[in-house]
This record gives structure tokens, sequence and C-alpha cells, in this order.
């Protein structure tokens, strides 16, 4: 059932009026996701690296890691969460008009997608980003109706309290006795093994069984993912302060915003990359990540003037336009590949960074192909009739 009245603010944006190289960047940031997923998805070679176990590794993977690792890694992730904030905004324009209304969407909208996160969460894939994200948009309910200047001041304070955090853990190990004794590389490097025994086996259902019986063993202990979605409501409360303050426009930021973004992104975010190549134990996602992740944002942005009419382009904006259901796409079928199929470990880390960049080209032209005749992907669709309480934009 449709929302009553008539507010035109509550409707859903046509494509003509979407944002389009918003649309284009939170594609360029799907393939960034896949790209660091994959490490995980398919191979245990990542656990070894965390046991700091001795691994021969052929120097074309390791630069293949320092590329993923120093151009994608936290970046991505967090470029998709400032979307995913600024998405918020959009959807709950019209709250000063009428708060309960742009609430309700909103709650309707956090609640389809917390569903559709457990359960990729508990049944496909173990580092699920749905989930937190949900989580952190029912948390920003809260501050829908903060004025835009606090809603930034609370998220880059956040972000910075977990960056002193971080920079602070990482001195106290450097000046400790050391964690990598040879007892700790041993027993990571067994339980590596052990993880890496239960993919090979072939048992989708035998791994699920394994994530819920020995969550720390894939990083999903209660810490770990509190401090990921501390991290998404921050990174989510400055993309809602974006669009708030209706800082981004069709034709971009402006150029004395662009530039000021560029200095500051990059001053920011260089020395922290530095810091976190000389202590491993830096959280890359602390600040090193926001910073370099607005960088891309307006790198992109010049890319797009120039581009913005070929057919790259608009593989990038439809693959940005159906976001959610090509991430829901690469994790089934990621499971089905590394698990199902036995392609588990057979992958370097090149090869890895080839198939990411492979699968995302092909799901861009699939979906361009697929929005020449609908107005929505399948799961947006739905996710939008969700939100709105009817079909309107679903064709």
């Amino acid at each position: 059932m449709a929302e009553p009245g008539g507010a035109a603010a509550a409707a859903p944006l046509p494509a003509v009026e979407r944002i389009a190289w918003l649309d284009a960047a939170r594609g360029f940031a799907l393939h960034g996701v896949l790209a660091v997923n994959l490490t995980a998805m398919a191979s245990a070679e990542w656990l070894y690296r965390l046991a700091g176990a001795p691994r021969d590794v052929p120097l074309w993977d390791d630069a293949a890691d320092l590329v993923r690792d120093g151009l994608l890694y936290g970046r991505s992730l967090a470029l998709l969460s400032l979307l995913f904030g600024f998405g918020i905004g959009v959807v709950t324009r019209g709250y000063a008009a009428d708060p309960a209304r742009a609430r309700r969407r909103h709650l309707r909208r956090m609640a389809f997608l917390l569903v559709l996160g457990v359960v990729d969460a508990a049944v496909i894939w173990f580092g699920d980003i749905l989930l937190p994200y949900a989580l952190a948009g029912l948390i920003v309910t809260l501050g829908l109706g903060a004025p835009a200047r606090s809603l930034l001041a609370w998220g880059v304070g956040i972000l910075a309290a977990l960056a002193s955090l971080a920079v602070l853990g990482a001195g106290l190990v450097a000046l400790g006795p050391g964690v990598d004794t040879a007892a700790d590389v041993a027993a990571g490097t067994a339980q590596a093994r052990a993880i890496e025994l239960v993919y090979l086996a072939g048992d989708p259902l035998e791994v699920v069984r394994t994530w819920a019986e020995r969550p720390e063993w894939f990083l999903r202990d209660p810490f770990t993912f509190g401090l990921v979605l501390v991290r998404t409501v921050a990174l989510v409360l400055v993309g809602l302060a974006v669009q708030r303050a209706a800082l981004v426009g069709k034709d971009g930021l402006g150029a004395p915003l662009e530039r000021a973004v560029l200095r500051v992104g990059l001053a920011a975010g260089v020395p922290t990359t530095a810091l976190e190549v000389w202590a491993t134990h830096v959280d890359p996602d602390g600040l090193r990540a926001p910073s370099l992740a607005a960088v891309y944002a307006v790198l992109l942005l010049r890319w797009w003037r120039r581009h913005g009419g070929g057919y790259a382009a608009r593989c990038l904006v439809a693959l940005g336009r159906m976001t959610l259901t090509c991430y829901v796409l690469q994790n089934v079928g990621a499971v089905v590949v590394f698990t199902v199929l036995g392609g588990y470990g057979r992958l370097g880390p090149l090869g890895l960074l080839l198939l990411a960049v492979a699968i995302v080209a092909l799901q861009a032209a699939w979906a361009e192909r697929y929005l020449r005749t609908r107005a929505q992907g399948p799961l947006e669709a739905v996710w939008r009739r969700v939100t709105y309480g009817d079909a309107r934009g679903v064709r």
C-alpha cells in the first residue's frame, strides 16, 4: 500500500534525476570490494599472512597483493559507505516537511537490508557488508533531523578517534615484547590450515557450521564486528552530511571544494598509508581509507567529465545502479565456484585480481543491457517497493 499524501519529495528519483557520476563511483567501489573479498573467498593465503607463516609467493603475486592492499583495501568499502550515507539522505530528503513519513520509509528500507544481510552473513559469505550497513542505517535514524554540520562533526570525530586508537595500539605493539613468537606462528598456521581443509571439502554447509562454531577464526568476533559497525556509522554520517548540505550535484563538487578534497585527502591518506606499511597492526580503515576514498571520488569525477558519454561510463553507471543485485550474485557465485566446484586455493593473488576485473566487467555489461528495458535491478526493484510501499518506478 502506498503512503498517503502527495509530497513530491517522497517519490523515488527517476533515472534522469540521478547523479550519474555517483552511480559510476558506486560501481567502481563495488569492483574494489570484490577484489578484496576474493582474497578470503577463494584462498586461505590471507590467513597464512595474518599468522606470519613463511610462504613461497611468486614476485607477481607479491605485486598483486601490494596493488590490492595499497589501492583498494579499505578504500573501496569506505567509498561505498559514504555513498550509502548519501543515499539515505536522498531517500529521507522530505524529512523536514514530514519527519514521521521519512522515518518510516527509512526504517522499511533498512529492515529489508537487515533481513538480506542476516541471510547473506549466515549462509553465504562471512564477510557480508549488508548487515553492518543495515545496523548502521538504523543507528543513523537518530540523526536524520540533525543539521549537516553536526552530522559531519560526529562522523569525522568518530573516524579521528578510531584512527588515534589504531595508532596508539600500533605504538604499544611496536614497543612491546612482540607477539609473533614461534608458538603464535605455529598456532596461526594450524588455524589457517584447518579453515583451508574445511573449504577444500567442498561442502558449503560444513563451512557455515564452522563459521557458527568458531567465529573468531573468520574475524567475526564481537569486537571486530563492533569496530566495523562504528566505522560504518561514521562514514554513513559523513555521506549523509554531504547530501544534506547539498555539496554534490550532477556537475560535481565545484572546483574549490574538489581541490580541497584532493589536498586534504592526500595529506591525510599518504602519511597514514606509509604508517600502515611500517606498522602492520595499524587499522587501515581508520583515517587512511576514508581520506583516499574521497580522493578516488574526485579523480573519478574528473574522469567522468571527459568520458561520461562513452560505453564504459554507461556500464559503470549501470553497475552502480544495480550494486545490491550484483553484490549478492558475486557472493553466491563465489560459493559455487570456490567451494562447491573445488576452485578454492587454485588462484593466487594476481589471478584473483584479474578475476575480479573480469567478473565486474561482465556484470557491468550485463547491467547496462538489463537497464535498457528496466528501471532497476531485480533486488533494487524489490527494495524500492518495500521502501516506498508501492511499485512506483518499477517496470
